[in-house]
């Protein structure tokens, strides 16, 4: 919200050591609206989450709403990339 721009390696950081988590993604929707897609290999731990959720809130805000959404698998760009970190706004 205060326009301070949050180098993507951040995130990563956040999900390295966390090995039930096969891949990620953390999608910026609005300013306080963040998306984290896992796809996992076993069982969420919610420890972890909580981890996840306070480490977006230290470098995003309090009032950042942050949605999580546990998946199969997330697929690849057209252009057979992957993106751990986008921007929608």
């Amino acid at each position: 919200q205060n326009g301070i721009l949050i180098d993507g390696e951040y995130f990563s950081d956040l999900f390295y050591y966390i090995k039930w988590i096969y891949k990620y993604q953390v999608v910026q929707k609005k300013i306080n609206l963040i998306v984290v897609k896992i796809a996992t290999k076993d069982k969420p731990i919610q420890e972890d989450i909580n981890y996840i959720k306070m480490g977006i809130k230290k470098a995003l805000g309090n009032d950042c709403k942050i949605e999580f959404r546990f998946l199969n698998d997330i697929p690849l760009l057209k252009s057979g990339k992957f993106r751990y970190t986008i921007s929608e706004i």
